[in-house]
């Protein structure tokens, strides 16, 4: 989840910085591992249209 968040995130324009705390080294390479892969447009469309309907973006 953590993964998808920080793809999403950083994949709009009026994102310009993404900042996560870490606990341990594992969690930080799972943190950079989100930028190993891209969601599809899809994707982001289905994530856009839930926030919107929570009322959240």
């Amino acid at each position: 989840m953590a993964q998808i968040a920080l793809n999403w995130s950083t994949n709009k324009d009026f994102v310009g910085t993404a900042l996560c705390g870490v606990r341990n080294v594992d969690e930080a390479k799972e943190n950079c591992a989100a930028f190993d892969w891209t969601l599809t447009n899809e994707e982001m469309a289905i994530i856009d249209a839930k926030l919107k309907e929570l009322n959240i973006g």
